[in-house]
């Protein structure tokens, strides 16, 4: 079963593919009204990203009417990582995106795209992945030749993951919830141990919701050009994905570990 959960809505900002669809001015038709041309009130609308196990789902909703008016879902490409470590299971993260890339295209020739004002996104719990600042939303022929993000970006370590047996994880500090295999803090303490030159790489970690919104935040439109580092790039996780790495609780993270 997927474990999923939802994150932060964000204001629209992002670029590349994404950016061109949900960033364009919306049209909106003149009307008149005693004698004066008014625009019409342009309708809201609201997109859900999903990024799941094994699919990514978009949908497009109309706020007010509580109507749908268009969902796509594209099966994950690729196989789990190859990846030396009895019991991992890890993610190429550029075949996530590319992914989210087609749902994106399938949503293409709707018009109520140009009109969204927020994003949600939802997804797996628990995973982890590791980025810089490096990282971005692109969508280049490149990258879909080589699928492969490295190094701004780590592989998605799952919530399937087995790496953490039982005797590593009874080795870890008490948290104020047990932890599992596949949740984020032990992941990350895994690599401390074994993996240390690896976690020298990245300057941030989160779910694969986290790094999703972190991309489409790190861009906005200024002046009707896109620039890099004049968006809001600090992302905060939600609780119930900071719940879920483990170490969490009462609103705020362990650190006396």
């Amino acid at each position: 079963m997927e474990k999923h959960s939802c994150s932060l809505h964000h204001e629209r900002k992002c670029k590349g593919t994404l950016a061109t669809l949900l960033c364009s001015p919306a049209k909106r038709s003149p009307t008149h009204l005693h004698g004066l041309q008014r625009p019409v009130p342009t309708m809201a609308y609201s997109l859900g990203i999903d990024v799941g196990t094994s699919t990514v789902k978009v949908a497009l909703i109309d706020v007010a009417g509580e109507e749908v008016c268009g969902e796509f879902y594209h099966p994950i490409g690729g196989n789990h990582a190859d990846v030396d470590i009895p019991a991992a299971r890890e993610r190429n993260v550029a075949d996530i995106l590319l992914s989210l890339e087609d749902c994106m295209k399938d949503l293409e020739s709707n018009e109520q795209l140009q009109q969204v004002r927020t994003v949600g996104v939802s997804g797996q719990m628990h995973g982890c992945v590791l980025w810089n600042d490096d990282f971005k939303l692109n969508f280049s022929s490149s990258m879909e030749a080589d699928c492969n993000l490295s190094p701004s970006c780590s592989h998605l370590i799952t919530w399937q993951d087995g790496r953490c047996d039982h005797s590593f994880l009874t080795s870890l500090p008490k948290g104020l919830a047990p932890v599992s295999t596949g949740y984020g803090c032990a992941t990350l303490f895994w690599l401390q141990r074994h993996r240390a030159e690896m976690l020298k790489n990245f300057t941030r970690a989160g779910t694969i919701m986290d790094l999703v919104v972190w991309g489409l935040c790190k861009m906005t439109k200024k002046n009707g050009i896109f620039k890099e580092g004049c968006g809001d790039n600090t992302v905060v996780m939600s609780s119930q994905n900071a719940t879920s790495w483990g170490y969490y609780g009462n609103g705020q993270w362990q650190k006396d570990l």
